[in-house]
């Protein structure tokens, strides 16, 4: 197999996509709820009693009520970042400028990652106050091992996440970009805390590349009432979110010309994979590890799949690659080689991890989320990497993955017969 550095094959692309659990300065994925209710409730008491102090007097305090309810999720956001020092005496630390540096040499002296031209990350969050760099510090990071072409989310995030996080959204590439654009979804239960969208970089030579994050399903707030009250808005605001997607793909790049999307689709696919092995410790030995999994189909899954084939002519890579499907599979056939990209359960040898996770329902478990699909391209390789810190390079034992997420990379060439090489 050709290495795969843009040459000596013509017309060779590596991506990379890689949620990589990166909040704004001052949270954190693990502790979000708690934070965000304290941070939501200190706003809503200051600003009761600034009120209270301009004597607006108690008939006032009864009509900002709900204007104060509506607004302390967003603003709750901003008084949580505030709160950083009480967070990091708390414990409530995920050392995010520590597992930037570690992708950093990953990608400097991985075997494989080090070949990658693009690379699509998610959850690497700016924001207007208080934001921690972590953007900044990744891309100038990167600048030095040449991707010094960016694509980025805009750092004041719309409305009305305007005091909260941005889409977290950036595209890395070695190759020059000639066109760029954004979408930030439309208002959904989380817009007062993120912008949710999608990213878009055309490369020189007419490759568009597309990086986005869906909303998760509602499971992330947890099993109990929560869970059974949101669950309708959350299934309403992915449906939408996956139209709005190709939409976005279908102005940004005509039909006939070539399309990677890579990204966090939260797929929400599940696998009972406690118990398989794979002694590469990731899941490049691909037949194996397929005849030892099983999934659960998810209905979002098979929805964006399907809606983006239909309407984009995208095709996930994963169908494109694995000749063998996982064991136990009942649905389309559209889900059966997907492999877990989310979560670390201490299968295959390796450490859990619970100190980066929001468990929602309290599940260690591994998960299907991230995907690469391509339109016009023909996939040569597609792989799972769980990205393992060395032992020297973690912050403190329990914290031994770059992300909760596991990055996926494939390799692909354009098909001559229907598009020109990309110079």
């Amino acid at each position: 197999m050709e290495p795969c550095d843009g040459s000596p094959e013509a017309g060779t692309l590596c991506v990379a996509t890689l949620n990589l659990c990166i909040l704004s300065s001052g949270i954190t994925n693990r502790h979000l709820p708690t934070e965000l209710l304290l941070g939501s409730s200190l706003f809503a008491a200051l600003a009761w009693a600034l009120l209270w102090s301009l004597g607006a007097g108690l008939r006032t305090l009864c009509l900002a009520a709900p204007v104060l309810i509506l607004a302390a999720p967003q603003l709750g956001v901003a008084c949580a970042r505030c709160l950083a020092p009480l967070w990091w005496l708390l414990g409530f630390n995920d050392f995010k400028r520590e597992r930037i540096d570690a992708l950093l040499e990953l990608l400097a002296v991985h075997e494989d990652l080090r070949q990658t031209d693009v690379l699509c990350v998610q959850e690497c969050y700016g924001a207007l106050l208080w934001d921690g760099g972590f953007p900044e510090r990744l891309t100038e990071g990167a600048r030095g091992l040449g991707f010094v072409h960016v694509v980025r989310s805009v750092k004041w995030p719309d409305f009305p996440a305007a005091l909260a996080q941005n889409s977290g959204l950036l595209i890395l590439s070695k190759r020059p970009i000639v066109k760029s654009s954004s979408l930030t979804f439309g208002i959904s239960v989380e817009a007062a805390n993120v912008n949710r969208g999608a990213l878009h970089a055309e490369l020189q030579g007419g490759l568009h590349i597309f990086t986005c994050h869906v909303s998760p399903a509602a499971s992330v707030t947890g099993s109990g009432l929560a869970k059974l009250l949101l669950t309708p808005l959350f299934d309403h605001a992915r449906r939408r979110q996956a139209q709005e997607l190709a939409d976005f793909i279908g102005r940004c790049a005509p039909r006939g010309e070539p399309v990677v999307l890579a990204g966090d689709l939260n797929l929400d696919l599940s696998f009972n994979s406690n118990n398989h092995n794979d002694n590469n410790n990731n899941h490049n030995n691909n037949n194996k590890v397929g005849a030892q999994l099983q999934v659960q189909p998810s209905e979002h899954a098979v929805h964006i799949l399907s809606l983006l084939k239909d309407q984009c002519g995208l095709v996930d890579a994963t169908s494109q690659t694995r000749c063998t499907p996982n064991a136990g599979l009942e649905g389309p056939p559209v889900l059966r080689h997907f492999r877990p990209t989310f979560g670390h359960t201490g299968a295959r040898g390796l450490p859990q991890e619970r100190w980066l996770t929001s468990l929602g329902d309290g599940t260690l478990r591994e998960k299907g989320d991230d995907a690469i699909l391509s339109r016009g391209l023909v996939v040569r390789e597609v792989a799972e990497d769980e990205l393992l810190m060395h032992e020297s390079r973690r912050p403190r034992p329990e914290v031994a993955f770059i992300s909760d997420h596991w990055a996926v990379r494939a390799r692909l060439t354009l098909n001559s017969q229907e598009m020109p090489k990309l110079q």
